[in-house]
């Protein structure tokens, strides 16, 4: 009797091992599922956001969904984590609240980014030179706490080159600078410059590769 009870108390233990071996594989599959990041994760707010990495998000935006946590509409208006429009790629953590990135309307302008700053092309200005290049008023395009924002002031002005080596902007500010154009001109032709020199310097080093 007693070697009978040794038996069936191994066998149960072999079952339930066996069950356990089964079990938590899967249980690893569905929690690793749950913070496996998506290729279309991502955030939004860059610069002010809390979390500076997807993976920080994801863990964090999990952990809050379950906690049943709110996000914040641009006007203070508390809506659910999760809820319709205010999802993953919806929202970002400033200050500790998840808030709604409200889309950009640039208004039909043209946006375009030049060393970091974003910026909305608003109009040519009229200016001729031999250089070719072209000069615009822009408005400064920045973060805030619901997503980018621009009072469509042009503040700026914005110069462009386009030639065999690629495009290339410059601005400056008309508040900061009291010679705007000329200031931007001359930034942009040592963009340009430095994007021919380089050019050259490529050629040369595979024509020298080539005579080999």
């Amino acid at each position: 009797m007693v070697l009978m009870e040794v038996i069936m108390r191994k066998l149960a233990e072999r079952d339930r091992k066996q069950k356990l071996d089964t079990l938590l594989p899967l249980l690893w599959r569905l929690s690793d599922e749950k913070y496996r990041l998506s290729p279309d994760d991502k955030i939004i707010n860059t610069e002010l956001s809390d979390l500076k990495t997807v993976a920080e998000k994801r863990r964090r935006y999990n952990l809050d969904l379950e906690n049943q946590k709110m996000a914040m509409l641009p006007g203070g208006v508390m809506v659910p984590l999760g809820s319709d429009g205010a999802k993953f790629n919806d929202v970002d953590l400033l200050g500790g609240i998840w808030r709604v990135q409200k889309p950009f309307d640039a208004r039909g302008y043209e946006m375009v980014e030049i060393r970091g700053k974003k910026f909305v092309i608003l109009k040519p200005i009229n200016w001729q030179e031999y250089t070719g290049y072209s000069y615009y008023d822009a408005a400064s395009v920045t973060w805030g706490a619901f997503g980018l924002n621009s009072d469509f002031s042009p503040d700026f002005i914005v110069a462009k080159a386009v030639n065999e080596y690629g495009t290339f902007y410059s601005f400056r500010c008309k508040i900061t600078y009291a010679n705007a154009l000329e200031d931007a001109r001359a930034y942009l032709a040592c963009k340009v410059e430095q994007a021919r020199y380089l050019a050259k310097h490529k050629q040369n080093q595979e024509m020298t590769e080539n005579s080999k």
